[in-house]
């Protein structure tokens, strides 16, 4: 199962870094419980494209990666992104299996070495 992570960025360096650890924690869990689900973190791997593309073509980058996965887990504070609200009515739309993460859980994350 292909999961997708939806989270805030903003071009701020810190959301990045926080995704990239929520995504490591997700992987190694899945590791350790023997779950063949691959993690799509899309700003670890859009990253290079960044310098090509406005901000619209990096979304509709995103969305893309997303339409290929099964299911989409929603980082604290999608609300108040314009790309993971379009993120969500597009997962939505495709009928995708949705999760959150709650704000408490993403603030474990906060830190390096989480």
């Amino acid at each position: 199962m292909k999961v997708y992570l939806s989270h805030p960025y903003g071009k701020n360096e810190e959301n990045r870094k926080r995704a990239a650890r929520i995504a490591a924690w997700y992987r190694r869990v899945w590791r350790k419980e023997g779950k063949a689900y691959e993690l799509v973190n899309p700003l670890e791997e859009l990253k290079d494209e960044e310098s090509r593309n406005t901000e619209d073509e990096m979304l509709g980058l995103a969305v893309e990666k997303m339409r290929s996965c099964d299911a989409v887990i929603f980082a604290s504070g999608w609300k108040r992104s314009r790309g993971c609200r379009y993120e969500h009515m597009v997962a939505f739309a495709d009928r995708k299996k949705i999760g959150y993460l709650p704000k408490r859980f993403c603030q474990m994350f906060e830190r390096p070495g989480a």
